[in-house]
């Protein structure tokens, strides 16, 4: 399900950053759309939205009521926006559409996620050691989102977009593993 809701999000983060035009707009965006979603987690929100006996037109009222008070400095586009989203029924991808529209700013300032996963927590100095190393690996610049992963029995795995570099024992382990089977 979340594969399909990041395939549907793509379109509305590209349309986005056309509206956007600017680094600067696009960053207002994210936070209005961020002010949105939280909204949306709130329990009362998703009843409402999921209520089969209220019309979408009250739907659509209420959910741009809420946001407007929330935030204050809504782009008049904001209310097409959520008028596309609640009539294409696609509000709940908004977190997916976040993350879409976070990876084209990133790419617009060649800027690249990393999600690096480690068997302990980073200090400071290891994860600029790691930012550096990576970035020198896959010849882009990149910041760190770290996660701990208790499996890995030491060193680091990392996800840049697509591209996943490992520097961990078990992967080291494995590669062994494979060498000595062919020989």
């Amino acid at each position: 399900m979340r594969l399909e809701q990041v395939r549907l999000a793509r379109p509305y983060a590209n349309a986005l950053v056309g509206i956007a035009k600017t680094t600067e707009g696009l960053e207002s965006w994210l936070k209005h759309l961020e002010y949105l979603a939280e909204i949306l987690k709130a329990p009362e929100s998703i009843a409402i939205l999921k209520n089969p006996t209220l019309l979408l037109s009250d739907k659509k009222a209420l959910l741009k009521s809420a946001w407007s008070q929330f935030d204050k400095n809504l782009p008049e586009e904001a209310d097409r926006f959520i008028e596309l989203l609640m009539d294409n029924r696609r509000i709940f991808i908004l977190p997916e559409l976040i993350e879409a529209l976070k990876s084209l700013r990133d790419q617009k300032q060649g800027c690249y996620k990393a999600v690096v996963e480690g068997a302990y927590p980073l200090n400071a100095q290891d994860e600029e050691t790691i930012k550096a190393w990576l970035e020198s690996e896959i010849g882009k610049k990149v910041y760190i989102e770290f996660q701990h992963n208790p499996e890995l029995i030491g060193g680091i795995k990392a996800q840049v977009g697509d591209e996943t570099v490992y520097a961990s024992t078990e992967h080291l382990l494995r590669r062994l593993q494979e060498s000595l089977k062919r020989d």
